[in-house]
């Protein structure tokens, strides 16, 4: 009888190290998709474009508006240039926390993000201000230590009226 008590709590005791190690190397690897969360910010603010397409894996994938595209890096800077040419960027904040999820081996995780984005732009000789809530799904793979954007699928609330400022 003992024994088999014996047996009971080592075999919790191993599970419980285990999964106290899963949950270490879940938080860790939380923390890297979050500060590659942030850095996104961070380039589209300061128009870093060479930093952005950096986090792009090569087999990265896009779908926005419809459209499936396969962008390499020098098409990916290429369109955010453009954009961002039109517009002043003034806000990019998450509504709610992204939610990150892991497959059972960490090679695998998504993100899916909740944000407002506020862009200013000139439409003839006005100023106006754009405000359009966006959410997407972010999913990234472990390329060797480092994890790489494999695919963004994103839509968009069709936005309110815009802000016209003379």
């Amino acid at each position: 009888m003992r024994t088999t008590r014996t047996k009971i709590s080592i075999a919790l005791s191993i599970f419980g190290i285990f999964a106290c190690q899963e949950s270490a190397d879940v938080e860790a690897e939380t923390v890297k998709i979050l500060q590659l969360h942030h850095q996104q910010r961070v380039n589209n603010f300061q128009r870093l474009f060479d930093e952005s397409a950096d986090q792009l894996s090569d087999e990265f994938i896009a779908v926005y508006n419809g459209i499936i595209s396969k962008p390499n890096k020098e098409e990916f800077i290429f369109n955010n240039m453009n954009y961002l040419k039109t517009v002043q960027l003034e806000k990019w904040d998450d509504i709610n926390p992204p939610i990150i999820r892991f497959s059972e081996n960490l090679d695998l995780a998504y993100a899916i993000v909740n944000k407002e984005m506020v862009v200013s732009y000139l439409d003839g000789n006005r100023k106006k201000k754009k405000s359009t809530v966006y959410s997407w799904v972010t999913i990234y793979k472990k390329y060797e230590d480092a994890w790489k954007i494999d695919c963004v699928v994103s839509t968009n609330k069709p936005s309110e009226v815009d802000q016209v400022n003379e």
